[in-house]
């Protein structure tokens, strides 16, 4: 981990969320998230670190719980590699000085752009298979959504 940190960086699904997705008969999607993020957001904020998430998704729920959490984001982001890189560039943040938090195998590519990376992990073999990052992550999300295992 970085020894001064002025940006955490985390992806939504999986991340925010314990990675599962109610579907309602309209199409409407619920996530579960934890009201404890929020209190962890705020004493990042205290602390001087900025958040920002940066989702693959496209859905209002992104949208709303970023909101509820006062977190800028970014949705609809194919290529997090770039939005990250963007991101560094555009608040003037030294990449050896942010974290990346991710879950997924679409989360890989931005491991190595920043000083400190986190990684939930989950059981599924494609993700454990891959080299992610040479730092330890929690061991807290029992699924993986490639797989559902």
């Amino acid at each position: 981990m970085p020894k001064k940190v002025r940006l955490l960086v985390l992806d939504f699904d999986g991340v925010l969320t314990d990675n599962r997705v109610w579907v309602d008969q309209d199409g409407r999607e619920m996530v579960a998230a934890n009201r404890s993020d929020s209190l962890g957001i705020i004493g990042l904020r205290q602390a001087g670190i900025e958040a920002v998430v940066i989702s693959m998704e496209t859905n209002p729920v992104v949208a709303a719980r970023c909101r509820k959490m006062n977190v800028p984001w970014i949705q609809g982001e194919n290529d997090k590699a770039t939005a990250l890189k963007k991101l560094l560039l555009e608040r003037k943040i030294d990449a050896s000085q942010a974290v990346f938090l991710g879950n997924d195998v679409n989360d890989l590519p931005c491991f190595p752009l920043v000083g400190g990376q986190w990684q939930w992990q989950t059981r599924c073999p494609k993700w454990r298979a891959r080299p992610i990052s040479s730092s330890a992550g929690p061991e807290v999300t029992p699924r993986c959504a490639n797989c559902a295992t």
